[in-house]
């Protein structure tokens, strides 16, 4: 072992590709699915981790990812800058070195949030799970994604990540092979005037493709919502058509376009999606191709699409015939014929479990984003614009109440971790491993492939058995006294189902039972057949003071079950009430736009169209 300041590294002598027995390979995770499900992340390096919430040194989330071969887990909750000390530039977490996962569900607290910049995957095998990137508004002429995955590379997946606020794509799977994104919230781009943009309004969702002969790329039970458009577009650029595959996604309040393709021949299935109009959609031209449209060709080419049991709310027609659902051209302008498009079978991807639209509308607003350990304030208002038909495209994420728009900066004592080796004392000893052996990070006790980290952070058990792992998060993180809003902790249990399930917890924290919030039981039964369980803590206005308190839920151990991650969780009791949501009204039309910003962007595009122009003259040159 070598340590450094403020973090441990640990050898790990496991292979960086474990297969079982058998030479099967296994998911990057139980619940991996999809292209990028053989994505093996860290297995087999480094245990790394991250003890500071600057944007780089010793101990760092960006220090953490400079080399390859390393499994990242967190001491510290709360909100990375990652411009830094450069105010007013754009930060960037690099990821260019390959064989990375890291492991959001481990912070001790309300979890990590990425601010002031993005997240940019330029390597193979890497695993991201449960982190918000919130890149926001740096200044005008800022350009860029919230998480980007771009190059010539394979095998990445992106779970339960949290991305708004972005100048270009919140979220973007390009070039790449072999990549998943799932249960991911993809909400609220940007859309004020940026005159260096093309075009310069840009509040786009996600760019989705490959650029490898047939690649396969995979987008699932992810949420879509406040977008102007690309949720998702499809790209290219191989000889061979990659085949892209978008299912169980639910799109809410697309204001210019849904999902369309780009200039880019693809194959696609597009299948048991869910398409909600909200207040933004079809308010400017032409809404009678945005409204109720679940696919648009937004160019001609050689595409091909499946369409299947994609749900358009409010429209019984088009649900049960998906094809009354697609726009063939843009503008007036009819683009391909379907008969040239359809295709008649589903094209051949790797699996998805797949619902029903209805179904995954339900799964996707309760499960999707970075939920463990705690969903923060800005993807509860926007699940609850989904459900309640509000909210709308903004400019500037200014253009959210404040209460809305909070970054979850509370951060738990790290627990006890006597060898340093990423895995808590309380774990280790409930499975009889040594805490104080840090070799035994990466063994696998039970011969199933995974290393006793993955374990823990993927709430499985290291010696089998069928014996339930509980954990516990925030699904709601803040309870409002002045409206009398609870929040809630989420009691989750994984492995068997069949039985009612009794999980006992202790409350701790500033806020006091029967004075700030009514007492909780101690108590949290996870119906029979059911995944977990939410507790409110209902705040009483008639409290006596301002501020925030904690309410801190502990799992206590059973013979009943074992003890996941997360052991713990916060809701805080806050005097305010419970943010609105943004109203339509209150949005700056044009995006803001001045008369200079105008002419600017007209100079620009015709820059962009010169710069075009002299392309194609020098192909047809060639």
């Amino acid at each position: 072992m070598r340590f450094a300041a403020a973090c441990l590294f640990l050898t790990l002598l496991a292979a960086p590709w474990i297969l079982l027995s058998s030479g099967a390979r296994i998911p990057a995770f139980p619940g991996a699915e999809g292209a990028g499900m053989f994505a093996t992340g860290g297995r087999g390096g480094e245990v790394y981790v991250v003890r500071t919430l600057k944007a780089a040194g010793p101990g760092s989330l960006a220090d953490a990812v400079s080399r390859p071969n390393r499994f990242i887990v967190f001491a510290v909750s709360g909100v990375i800058d990652l411009a830094g000390t450069r105010p007013g530039k754009a930060g960037s977490l690099r990821i260019s070195q390959p064989n990375i996962t890291i492991a959001g569900q481990t912070a001790p607290g309300e979890g990590i949030t990425l601010i002031n910049g993005a997240i940019n995957v330029t390597a193979g095998n890497v695993i991201i799970r449960h982190l918000r990137v919130r890149r926001g508004f740096i200044r005008k002429g800022d350009m860029g994604d919230a998480i980007g995955i771009k190059g010539q590379f394979e095998n990445v997946i992106v779970d339960h990540v949290s991305t708004s606020w972005a100048t270009d794509e919140n979220l973007t799977l390009t070039q790449a092979n072999l990549v998943t994104a799932q249960y991911a919230i993809v909400a609220e781009a940007l859309d004020y005037f940026n005159p260096p943009q093309t075009p310069p309004r840009h509040a786009f969702g996600s760019l989705f493709g490959s650029a490898f002969d047939g690649g396969r790329m995979t987008i699932h039970h992810s949420l879509y919502a406040h977008n102007r458009l690309r949720n998702a577009r499809t790209t290219a650029g191989g000889r061979i058509p990659p085949v892209l595959d978008f299912r169980n996604n639910v799109i809410y309040d697309s204001k210019e376009a849904t999902s369309h393709t780009g200039s880019e021949a693809v194959h696609a299935n597009w299948v048991a999606n869910y398409i909600k109009d909200g207040p933004s959609t079809g308010i400017e031209d032409y809404p009678d191709e945005v409204r109720q449209t679940v696919f648009a060709f937004h160019s001609g080419g050689e595409h091909k699409i499946y369409l299947e049991g994609n749900y358009i709310f409010g429209s019984p027609e088009r649900t049960a015939d998906n094809w009354l659902a697609v726009s063939f051209g843009r503008r007036g302008r009819t683009l391909v014929r379907k008969e040239d498009v359809r295709a008649a079978q589903p094209f051949d991807t790797p699996f998805v479990t797949t619902q029903t639209a209805v179904q995954a509308y339900e799964t996707v607003l309760e499960e999707a984003g970075a939920v463990l350990p705690s969903r923060d304030v800005v993807d509860w208002r926007v699940i609850r614009d989904v459900r309640q038909g509000t909210g709308a495209v903004i400019n500037t994420e200014l253009d959210i109440p404040e209460a809305g728009r909070v970054l979850l900066h509370r951060s738990l004592p790290t627990l006890p971790d006597s060898d340093g080796d990423g895995i808590p004392d309380y774990w280790e000893l409930q499975f009889g491993l040594n805490p104080k052996d840090p070799s035994d990070a990466m063994l696998d006790p039970d011969g199933d492939g995974y290393a006793n980290i993955e374990e823990y952070v993927n709430n499985t058990g290291p010696r089998g058995g069928k014996t339930p792992l509980v954990y516990v998060s925030a699904s709601c993180p803040r309870a409002w006294a002045g409206d009398e809003h609870p929040g809630a902790f989420r009691f989750w249990r994984s492995g068997p189902a069949e039985g009612e399930l009794a999980v006992s917890y202790s409350v701790s924290g500033a806020a006091r039972p029967g004075h700030e919030y009514k007492a909780l039981s101690g108590t949290a039964i996870i119906p029979a057949g059911k995944r977990y369980v939410d507790v409110p803590v209902e705040p009483l206005k008639t409290m006596a003071w301002d501020g925030e308190r904690d309410v801190i839920a502990t799992i206590h151990a059973s013979p009943s079950y074992k003890i996941g991650c997360p052991l713990r969780a916060v809701v805080v009791v806050v005097r305010g009430s419970s943010p609105p949501p943004v109203r339509l009204s209150d949005i700056a039309p044009d995006g803001g736009a001045t008369a200079a910003d105008l002419k600017s962007a007209a100079r620009v595009k015709e820059e962009h169209k010169v710069k075009k122009d002299a392309k194609l003259k020098a192909r047809a040159n060639k």
